[in-house]
């Protein structure tokens, strides 16, 4: 069955636990072949957020409810990015305007360039055990435009100058990859 461990995950508490004492041993698959709309009534079905993916009985991927609202997300006509922040900690709650507002500039210059469609970023503190980086910022982002998945990461005490640092990431592998791809039409 399903057992889950409380853990303070900043300490050693967790560190000699084996994965299996919090692993679900009883996952549940959809095979590759089936569609989107069966893995949403088998999660619902289920009340669960993830589904493995199995070709011939073996896993070979995930799809997790994030990932279905990603997809859903862009197939919206709209001129906006659907943006969704996780992770962020109640103290830090009043980071989100500020955040939407950099995120929103950010999506602007893309646009420019490449329509992205959505984006999503991950708020965690740095807890690898070392306690000078304790209260530092680790962020994950991933945006999608029309073609292309981009990832970037980026790690600060300050909150907002960790994601202006992210989204510049973004930005120059966008202008890279549009670079890279006007080149090719012009030699083609």
């Amino acid at each position: 069955a399903y057992e889950v461990k409380e853990c303070d995950w900043s300490s050693d508490v967790c560190s000699s636990d084996l994965i299996s004492s919090v692993m679900n041993t009883d996952p549940i698959y959809v095979d590759e072949d089936q569609t989107i709309t069966n893995a949403v009534e088998l999660m619902l079905d289920k009340s669960i957020s993830t589904v493995m993916v199995a070709k011939h009985d073996v896993p070979i991927g995930i799809v997790t409810q994030y990932d279905l609202m990603e997809l859903i997300a862009s197939f919206q006509k709209t001129d906006g990015v659907y943006v969704q922040i996780s992770g962020l900690d109640v103290e830090d709650s009043d980071a989100y305007d500020p955040m939407y507002d950099l995120i929103q500039k950010s999506m602007k210059r893309t646009a420019k360039l490449v329509k992205p469609k959505t984006f999503t970023i991950h708020v965690s503190m740095h807890s690898d055990g070392h306690e000078e980086y304790a209260g530092r910022y680790q962020l994950s982002g991933r945006m999608i435009t029309e073609h292309e998945m981009f990832y970037a990461q980026s790690h600060d005490w300050d909150l907002l100058k960790c994601l202006s640092d992210l989204l510049n990431q973004l930005d120059r592998m966008v202008r890279k990859d549009k670079s890279k791809k006007d080149n090719r039409h012009k030699k083609g």
